[in-house]
């Protein structure tokens, strides 16, 4: 629907008629306006994915982003594909994000509510088709704090994937085994289970809801690392086997395509590494919210950096995003019956 300026759109969810704010995510509920590309006249009925990463305060999920959109830049590139973005989103994440991640080596600060916003993307395949991915970093006190009424929110609900980032560095044996290795690294997070409650319970509670959920088990790189240590440990005995699909990433390949088949075996080992981290109950939490819907829920392992940063900057390896694509993949997949490469 258009506004009576006849250009700008007007928010069928919220009445938002700011001749100001033509843009592809409505910057007062959040609700996606698909006028954008169809008024046009090029793209009828483009392909367009939405996603919102949410989790606590500190668990990674602004530095998650980078690596999603780093490794998927570099996906495209193997498949002949262009990404590009969309109005200012590439000059906000290169200037916001990148540098200060990649040339300043700094980990990014945690994203307040007053500096949300959303990343747009568009992927053109080599058949010439395009692809659109909104993306939305949710600020962690918004969503620990959040309400059904809280209209920015709505989003969430709406989105095709909700993303949970869960921290490891919040759990009691994780950090227990950082200090047995002498790494000074304290939590400053809150505990999963505390947030997933309020997601689930207050803004993707209702059964018709057509959101998916990955539950992410972000900051991989010190799991792999603690699992490195005392042969007694209950991650290293975890670890042991080595043909555990997380401990590769394929994805940069050329010859990589997303399978359905393969998905499914990760999601039964991030389960079991989620009752080895002790995080049974952000699991049992999202399983009830989603009992007869399965398969709108799936667990995933990722790491933005590769490697645990040293303080507040990266490690002196740099930064190698892990398996950062394959919650988008899966949610992109599921809404189009396709792979995205």
């Amino acid at each position: 629907m258009n506004s009576p300026n006849g250009y700008h759109p007007l928010c069928d969810n919220c009445g938002n008629d700011d001749p100001h704010a033509f843009q592809p995510v409505c910057p007062y509920c959040r609700a996606d306006i698909y006028t954008w590309q169809q008024g046009n006249g090029q793209e009828p009925n483009p392909k367009i994915l939405t996603l919102a990463v949410t989790g606590a305060r500190n668990s990674g999920k602004t530095v998650y982003m980078v690596g999603l959109i780093e490794s998927l830049r570099e996906m495209a590139h193997a498949h002949q594909a262009t990404m590009f973005g969309v109005l200012d989103s590439e000059k906000n994440y290169d200037r916001d994000y990148k540098a200060r991640l990649f040339e300043d080596g700094m980990i990014l600060d945690a994203t307040t509510i007053d500096r949300q916003q959303e990343l747009v993307f568009g992927i053109t395949r080599s058949n010439g088709e395009n692809i659109y991915l909104i993306l939305r970093d949710i600020a962690g006190e918004n969503v620990q704090n959040a309400s059904a009424q809280t209209p920015e929110l709505s989003y969430i609900d709406r989105s095709d994937l909700t993303m949970f980032m869960f921290d490891p560095y919040t759990l009691g044996d994780v950090m227990s085994e950082l200090r047995h290795q002498n790494d000074t690294t304290s939590s400053v997070g809150v505990l999963g289970e505390q947030v997933i409650h309020n997601i689930l319970q207050k803004l993707i509670s209702r059964e018709n809801t057509t959101t998916s959920l990955a539950l992410v088990v972000g900051k991989f790189d010190i799991i792999q690392r603690l699992g490195d240590g005392d042969i007694n440990s209950k991650l290293a005995a975890f670890f042991g086997n080595s043909g555990l699909s997380f401990m590769t990433d394929e994805s940069l390949e050329n010859y990589y395509s997303y399978s359905e088949e393969e998905r499914q075996i990760l999601d039964t080992e991030v389960r079991s590494l989620f009752g080895v981290l002790d995080g049974r109950r952000t699991l049992q939490a999202a399983e009830t919210a989603f009992r007869g819907r399965e398969n709108q829920l799936s667990t995933f392992a990722v790491s933005a950096l590769g490697a645990p940063p040293k303080g507040s900057r990266v490690s002196s390896t740099g930064v190698a995003p892990f398996r950062c694509v394959d919650p988008l993949m899966w949610a992109f997949h599921r809404k189009f019956g396709e792979p995205l490469f």
